[in-house]
């Protein structure tokens, strides 16, 4: 039975490799799509302010925006 599954299998690349030669005899290569790569832009730095500790309401504490650790109140609270 493993080998009528390979025979198969082999027949069937044979007949798919030439159905495909013909084609590409009869109609041309296809043209292939070309993809152009974005150009890469670095993402813009974060402000200093944007990176100033978060009041957290439900904890009534300061947070870090990114950790989200509690943090010292920023200077002049």
């Amino acid at each position: 039975m493993l080998a009528a599954l390979a025979a198969f299998s082999i027949a069937g690349l044979c007949t798919g490799t030439a159905f495909l030669a013909s084609w590409i005899e009869e109609n041309g290569f296809p043209e292939l799509p070309t993809f152009q790569r974005a150009a890469f832009v670095p993402a813009p730095a974060p402000a200093v302010a944007a990176l100033a500790p978060i009041w957290c309401e439900r904890s009534r504490r300061w947070r870090h925006p990114v950790t989200r650790a509690f943090v010292k109140a920023p200077a002049g609270h």
